[in-house]
């Protein structure tokens, strides 16, 4: 006997793997498919994130595109990076990136060049000088000495992540 998460979840799985061509039009394999895909963002942020899409969606309306490249992506970003705090454009990103997953079937973490351009964005020298002025010695010491050292290319990145706390680094 199956039981309504057991059904779900087979729905969901036939969507994505293509074996429900045409059965779209059954209206109870439909409203499984529906349920399914809704109960795949978290509860309590579910319309932040149908808001996150719907924002990304009217964008592309605008600039009258279609589609979710990479390249589209990245002109999208590069729009946010001048309005939002790094910290808030990377919930964007999550939210975007699992929305487009779920809507249009289209997995961003894997464009490369725009995970580097949020990451340049992440580790701006303005960011770094705010984590250096304000971030606690007792808390961060050791992550402020290492972005440091890395930065000045002093050490490689093995040997960066090699490091503890108790190596003579001087």
């Amino acid at each position: 006997m199956k039981t309504k998460a057991n059904e779900l979840k087979w729905a969901y799985t036939m969507r994505f793997t293509g074996r429900l061509a045409g059965s779209e039009n059954n209206e109870e394999i439909a409203q499984l498919v529906s349920e399914a895909e809704s109960s795949l963002l978290p509860v309590k942020s579910r319309a932040k994130y149908e808001k996150s899409y719907q924002q990304f969606c009217h964008w592309r309306n605008e600039k009258d595109v279609r589609g979710a490249s990479e390249g589209i992506l990245i002109a999208y970003f590069c729009e946010k990076v001048k309005i939002l705090k790094a910290s808030t454009l990377w919930s964007l990103y999550s939210m975007v990136r699992s929305t487009l997953q779920i809507n249009e079937n289209v997995d961003i973490s894997a464009y490369k060049k725009l995970l580097a351009y949020l990451k340049l964005f992440f580790l701006s020298m303005e960011n770094v000088k705010n984590f250096l002025k304000k971030a606690a010695d007792a808390d961060f010491l050791f992550m402020k000495v290492v972005m440091i050292i890395a930065l000045h290319g002093a050490c490689q990145a093995e040997e960066l992540r090699l490091l503890k706390v108790d190596d003579d680094i001087i």
